[in-house]
């Protein structure tokens, strides 16, 4: 079978997700608890792979301009906030149903800090992508 260069992305974010899975289950079993900044470079992680995703996937990525950098951003932004939800939801059918699990959200302080991560993240690939590709064509 022949790998072209197009599928190689798509091969890329596959891998990162894989990666991302090991990482949650790694933190699940104990890292979250023993380790006090595991959960902040997890959100960091993650908003810096949905921005360099978010590039990858774009029908033009190449130069990132403003407009592209802002859409870029509020797609991290957009995840981000998604996937705090999905954690609230999960606490409340946990706690409904007196699931004897560890909340995913632990107070307002950690949800805001786990969205400045997840736009801290995106902020600092979306610099590196614009910086390392300012001569090519793209996102305007």
């Amino acid at each position: 079978m022949k790998t072209t260069l197009s599928a190689i992305p798509h091969i890329s974010i596959i891998v990162v997700i894989f990666a991302f899975v090991v990482l949650h289950v790694l933190g699940m079993i104990s890292l979250y608890e023993n380790i006090s900044w595991y959960d902040a470079l997890l959100h960091g992680l993650g908003g810096a792979w949905i921005a360099h995703t978010t590039w990858l996937l774009s029908r033009q990525p190449g130069t990132i301009k403003f407009r592209g950098a802002l859409f870029i951003l509020g797609m991290v932004a957009l995840v981000g906030v998604s996937w705090e939800f999905l954690e609230f939801i999960y606490d409340k059918i946990a706690m409904s149903r007196s699931w004897e699990l560890p909340l995913l959200q632990q107070s307002l302080s950690d949800t805001l800090s786990d969205l400045l991560m997840d736009i801290l993240g995106g902020i600092a690939i979306t610099t590196i992508l614009a910086s390392v590709s300012r001569n090519k064509g793209g996102m305007s």
